[in-house]
């Protein structure tokens, strides 16, 4: 229900191959949006507080990529990591969400170590472009006729069943 409005046609196939429930509506653009309690049981000021702290966390790394950007150190997000410098309990914050912070700051890296005050610097994305997902990552490899995949990459096109293309299934095309 609540990608309904972006992705229209994908939220409504996912809609008719959801198990039969008794008054739901025929299609998930005629449901109701969800109540905020349906979503999130507890209080959600504690996790709407930690999301205020990322967000200026963030607004932070911005204008260090625009910088970076002006300087003529970066083209896009994508190819900058970024450091960031934090300490106490914003620290502890940072750490917690250190896994998710490449994809919420858009960059191919993020790194959190420990600082005075907070700090973030935009560098230059170190490693290899993988031509699929347009990150920077330590390693890139053919994989069949695709040149330049990523590790992840790789791994998510094995998880699918997507196997690499030949020179020959090309030529049959």
């Amino acid at each position: 229900r609540l990608v309904a409005p972006i992705l229209s046609f994908t939220a409504d196939e996912v809609w008719e191959f959801l198990p039969a429930v008794e008054g739901r509506a025929a299609s998930v653009h005629l449901a109701l949006f969800p109540k905020p309690e349906e979503l999130y049981a507890g209080d959600p000021a504690p996790l709407l507080e930690e999301w205020k702290q990322i967000f200026a966390v963030r607004d932070a790394a911005l204008l260090s990529l625009e910088q970076a950007r002006q300087e003529k150190r970066i083209g896009k997000g994508l190819e900058a990591d970024v450091e960031i410098q934090a300490s106490g309990e914003q620290l502890l914050l940072l750490r917690k969400y250190a896994g998710s912070l490449k994809e919420i700051l858009n960059v191919s890296a993020a790194r959190v170590i420990e600082g005075t005050a907070l700090t973030v610097a935009a560098l230059p994305a170190a490693g290899h472009k993988c031509a699929r997902c347009w990150n920077f990552m330590p390693a890139v490899a053919n994989y069949g006729v695709w040149q330049d995949v990523c590790t992840r990459c790789h791994g998510a096109l094995t998880a699918m069943g997507v196997q690499p293309p030949t020179g020959d299934d090309e030529a049959a095309a």
